[in-house]
Parts: C-alpha cells; structure tokens; sequence
C-alpha cells in the first residue's frame, strides 16, 4: 500500500468516519467530488459540507431551495445548516423572494444567521423566531419599523449587529431593551445612535445587576472628526466598551490583537482577511471574535481590580478588629459612646463595601 494512501477498508467504521469528516474540513473543495464515491461517505461528509451555507446571489438561492425540495428531508437540513448567511448586492429582482420560504422553512436549527441587501419583512422576523438555537443575529438591511424585532424578548440572542435608519432611536430602545440575553452589539455607521444604545444597554445591565457591561462595538467606515472621536471615546470610558473604526486608508495601520485589549478606540485599515471581508460575513475570524477577545480582556482587568479592593477591605477589617472597633460592646460603655457614634458610620459602609464586592464578583463569575 502506498505510504500516501489509506485502505479504509481495514479501518473500523468510526476511525474512518473521523479522517473523512476532518480531511472535508481541511479540503472543502475537494471533500464535494468525495460524496459521489458511496452512500457511507456521502452520509458521512454532507453535514460538513452544509454547516456554512452562504448565498450571494439569486441563482444561489434558488439552487439551494431545489436541493431542498429534491431531496426531501427537511429533518436533514435543520440538523446540518448551522450558519446561513444571505448576502446579495442590493439588486436582485423580486424572484429571490418565491424561494425563501423553502428555506425558512427548513433551516431552523442555525446558531448564526447572516441577512444582508435583501428586504426584512414579517416572514423574515417570523423565520427568527422559528429558530430557537439562533443567538448570532447580523441584519445588514435597515429595517424601517424596529418595533417588529422588540416585541419578542427572544432570550437566546446574545450577539446582535444592524444597520440602524435615521429617526429610528425609539426602535432601537425598545430592541436593545428587549432581547434581555444580550452580550455584545454592532451598530454600523451611525454616532447619533452610540450614546442611546450605550445607555440603554447599561440601563438594563444595572436592572438586572450585570456586573461589567457589554461591549459596545461600533463599525465606522468613515472617519468621524476629533471632536466625534473625543465624544465617542468619554462615553465607552464609563463602560468595558469599546469602538472599532473599520477605515479605508493607509494611514492606519491594521492592529495587531493583542494591541485591541489595551484600548476603548481602535482605527483600522483595510479589513484584513482574517477579520472578515466585511462586517456581515462570516469568516475564520469573524468581528464576534475580536469583540470577545476585547470583553475578556477588560473582564479579567475587572477581576484584578476586585481582588485589589477585596484585599483592601479585608486588611480594614483587620485593622479595625484589633482596634476593638468591631465590638459593639466594648464601645457601648459610658467612655466609649462618642467613639461607637463615630464609628458605627465607618462599620456600617464597610458592610455595605463587603457586600457590593461579593456581589459584584458573582456577577462576573456566572
């Protein structure tokens, strides 16, 4: 047998099963002519070839709802389409719309859903909500009545990214306001909207007693004055925010990652491959990917700082215990009474300290 080839035959099933499905992986491409040699294969292979099914045009679109009506197992579809991204350039004929259903209909069990050029109407929320795994949203379309998104709390949804229309900041109140899951947000182009959604969104983080806020992650694509950058920059400061200018010019250079995590404001040059080709496709590195990275990062810088001042109460209690300062009784007699009146203010804000900190740490830690 030659050194580069492999008798699967004398393999057991599932060690077979494991390099094919890894070498489709590897060889995408390639791994399609592969389901044509057996029915095992094919089975083996198919669910790695549809996890990422993205649609650029109309003829895609249409070839992809034939595959589905010819093969006639939806079961199948809503099973192995995890990411569905529809991208079209903004001038497809109202044909596109005759095969959505199909599709809608079927692929409902993806985790990231990608809607960009093409009209957001009531069969494309109602798609949404028939997909109980989505938690990644990325709407490139604007869509003119936000309302139809905020009326659903839709909890899963913990990544959302929108292109916002003028005159829509009550819409992106009750939407921000609404998806009470939600952990991290984009919005494209827009600075009027940046202190409203940052707002809303540490609003709702204190009502429900989040500990650090979500990162707030702006695409730019133009670049704002000194005086929007100066703004900008005070309002994420408050926050673990931080905003992304995505830039077309050669005067900034593209930022290395581990350089994003020490900064609330970024410019970058042209979006590199591995960010993506824009912000509403996937890629190896998509934008969740490095707006993560940012939260880690001030996250752990967060805890550094609680464990500061926990250790900083906890050497004040010490100090003030032997000082006798935490027996109430020792201060209770005649001598002791203006001192218990000074220091019983002191104890009671030290409690109150203990139990903010504990608080605070089981936030960050859920």
């Amino acid at each position: 047998m030659n050194a580069d080839t492999i008798n699967f035959r004398n393999l057991p099933i599932d060690i077979g099963c494991t390099i094919l499905q890894t070498a489709a992986i590897l060889e995408f491409t390639n791994a399609i002519s592969w389901t044509t040699t057996s029915k095992a294969v094919k089975r083996w292979i198919e669910p790695i070839l549809y996890h990422t099914v993205r649609l650029t045009s109309t003829a895609a679109i249409e070839a992809f709802a034939f595959s589905i009506s010819s093969r006639k197992d939806d079961s199948f579809f809503a099973s192995a389409v995890k990411v569905l991204s529809i991208e079209l350039a903004g001038n497809e004929d109202d044909t596109v719309y005759d095969h959505l259903p199909a599709i809608f209909r079927t692929c409902t069990g993806i985790s990231n859903f990608v809607y960009h050029g093409i009209r957001i109407d009531e069969r494309t929320i109602a798609y949404i909500d028939s997909c109980p795994r989505l938690c990644r949203l990325h709407l490139g379309s604007c869509i003119s009545d936000l309302s139809s998104l905020a009326c659903r709390p839709r909890p899963h949804i913990t990544h959302l990214s929108l292109a916002v229309p003028e005159g829509s900041e009550c819409g992106v109140k009750s939407l921000l306001t609404s998806l009470c899951g939600l952990e991290l947000v984009v919005v494209a182009n827009n600075t009027h909207i940046l202190e409203l959604a940052e707002r809303t969104i540490r609003e709702s983080s204190t009502q429900r007693r989040v500990a650090c806020g979500r990162v707030m992650h702006f695409d730019m694509t133009i670049l704002p004055t000194d005086d929007d950058r100066a703004r900008l920059t005070e309002v994420v400061k408050s926050t673990s925010g931080a905003i992304l200018f995505l830039l077309h010019s050669p005067a900034y250079p593209q930022p290395k990652l581990e350089e994003i995590s020490a900064s609330h404001v970024l410019f970058v040059n042209d979006i590199c491959k591995a960010w993506g080709d824009c912000l509403h496709r996937p890629s190896e590195l998509d934008v969740w990917q490095v707006t993560e990275r940012i939260y880690a990062a001030k996250r752990a810088v967060v805890l550094k700082k609680l464990l500061q001042v926990e250790r900083l109460l906890a050497q004040t209690r010490e100090t003030m215990a032997a000082a006798g300062w935490l027996d109430e009784d020792r201060l209770s007699d005649k001598d002791g009474v203006g001192m218990e009146n000074r220091i019983a203010p002191v104890r009671c804000l030290l409690q109150e300290a203990e139990e903010s900190v504990e608080q605070l740490r089981t936030n960050l830690c859920a």
